[in-house]
């Protein structure tokens, strides 16, 4: 069985788990998706990706992605296992697939009719936020969860804002979309030996 066979729908997307030195590194997302609620903003952050184009296969769209929002090279890893979810309702299968380079994890979204396959990947330049990206969220392993931007950064977290974008003070960041996937489902993510070895490198 190959990626393919588990993409339920004909529009595709990408994404991938980045990680930069001892950091992972999530976009926040557009202005206009940004909530304000009594005395805070509400932002959500997720993995750089997007649509894979016509011309494109699943990789090379993944590598465009990434160069296009943070201004990187990246390397992409194979994992020996893939999670595959509905994005509405992420009841966990796992799959061990026949491609060159696998997947960590693989999500259905009947709203947004797409399929999307999300990958594991290191980079080895800085990061900058690109394109529609306002800013760049850099956490250390015990932050993936959010939580308020100040205590965040006062924790280890580090934020990139694109000139002329500001990043409100008090912030709530959220994960939004396969970062939520990960976090909610993190002990069982755990379990999957190229994802734990890809923690520790």
């Amino acid at each position: 069985m190959f990626a393919a066979d588990l993409l339920k729908y004909k529009n595709h997307g990408n994404g991938v788990f980045i990680r930069w030195k001892s950091f992972f590194l999530f976009v926040l997302g557009k202005e206009e998706y940004w909530k304000q609620i009594d005395t805070h903003w509400e932002i959500t952050y997720t993995n750089t990706g997007g649509h894979v184009e016509s011309n494109e296969n699943m990789l090379d769209a993944t590598r465009r992605e990434v160069l296009e929002e943070v201004g990187c090279e990246l390397v992409i890893i194979s994992a020996n296992q893939t999670v595959l979810c509905d994005l509405e309702n992420p009841a966990l299968s796992h799959f061990t697939l026949e491609d060159k380079i696998c997947p960590l994890l693989i999500y259905n979204s009947s709203e947004l009719q797409m399929s999307v396959c999300v990958y594991l990947g290191v980079i080895n330049s800085t990061p900058v936020p690109m394109m529609e990206v306002p800013a760049l969220i850099l956490l250390p392993l015990n932050l993936l969860q959010g939580g308020e931007l100040s205590l965040l950064l006062d924790e280890g977290g580090i934020i990139t804002v694109q000139n002329g974008r500001k990043i409100p003070k008090n912030s709530i960041l959220k994960p939004f979309g396969s970062i939520a996937i990960l976090v909610n489902h993190w002990e069982e993510f755990l379990a999957i030996k190229s994802f734990s070895s890809f923690l520790e490198s």
